[in-house]
């Protein structure tokens, strides 16, 4: 396994697998445990999901090869995960993607009638944009570019033991030897989970620049108030004047879907047609995450949006 041996910090890389669409539906965990730069540990977990949607999608089956015979007399996540916690500690948790895993974790936990935990954690899916130049920045994607092999792509383990090593060889790859020194050097800021709610692993640019709303918009507009997540390409139109735009009216903008986004707006998109890019599918999957534990968010194409944004403008 790879290796960082000046690398003095902790952490723990956790993947998870799900039986269905739903989020929470988690039935196997990977984690990997990291001391002083090197693999000590990895394990993998088959567990039933939350009794409430207890069932297997063949799509999830053919991605991961979990099958209800395989879980059907392991514990359920409620049983298996306040364990697992303990065990992890106060160590940081590292995922790639890990708006996904930590809405499964945060779903699976409410479908389990536990409180969310308390812990940080951090993406190498968000680390690896402020690092490697890529075309796309999936696990397999990363693994290759820093000439790591992936064996078994998601299978839980592998992809847990693949995480740790990305983390290992990115800060290699800045000569960072401990998390706080490759999030100082990249500018980044750890997710947080609390039970009452999460921030997510960012850099820590990512919302610079974005206007502050007007204090004096009409409330009774459908933009005052509303965080709006704007993502791709709109023909005719600059990011910053859709920020100005929103701004004036009393709403948000962010560059990252989050638990207050109201709106993800999809550039140049219709709707019933394939999202246009992987980033526009990586939005809208966090949207739908957030949706399945209770955070409504609208996805909109970007003519829908200019056309909210012009009945807004009725109450000017």
């Amino acid at each position: 396994m790879f290796e960082t041996p000046d690398f003095t910090d902790s952490f723990v890389a956790i993947d998870f697998e799900t039986a269905n669409a739903n989020r929470g539906s988690a039935c196997s965990v990977g984690l990997a445990f990291v001391e002083d730069g090197k693999i000590v540990r990895a394990e993998e977990h088959l567990m039933r999901p939350p009794a409430e949607i207890d069932y297997f999608e063949a799509f999830n089956v053919s991605i991961h090869g979990i099958t209800p015979e395989m879980v059907r007399s392991k514990p359920r996540f409620g049983e298996i995960m306040p364990d697992l916690l303990d065990e992890i500690g106060d160590r940081t948790l590292v995922a790639h993607n890990a708006s996904f895993d930590l809405s499964v974790l945060r779903g699976a936990c409410h479908l389990s009638g536990l409180e969310w935990p308390t812990l940080t954690y951090l993406c190498t899916k968000v680390i690896s944009r402020t690092i490697l130049n890529l075309e796309y920045y999936s696990l397999p994607c990363v693994a290759r570019a820093l000439k790591l092999t992936l064996k078994d792509h998601h299978s839980a383990k592998a992809d847990a033991i693949c995480t740790a090593e990305i983390m290992l060889a990115l800060c290699g790859k800045i000569k960072a030897f401990s998390l706080d020194e490759l999030l100082d050097k990249q500018q980044v800021k750890q997710g947080i989970l609390y039970p009452m709610g999460w921030t997510p692993c960012q850099r820590a640019n990512d919302d610079d620049g974005m206007p502050d709303a007007n204090p004096y918009a009409d409330p009774r507009n459908i933009v005052s108030g509303k965080h709006f997540a704007i993502t791709g390409r709109l023909s005719g139109y600059k990011k910053q004047t859709l920020y100005n735009m929103v701004a004036t009216l009393g709403g948000h903008s962010q560059s990252e879907v989050t638990q207050k986004t109201d709106f993800l707006v999809i550039g140049d998109w219709e709707k019933n047609k394939p999202l246009p890019n992987a980033i526009s599918q990586e939005r809208y999957h966090a949207a739908m995450a957030f949706s399945s534990i209770g955070n409504e968010i609208e996805v909109i194409s970007g003519r829908d949006f200019l056309r909210l944004l012009s009945k807004a403008q009725d109450f000017s």
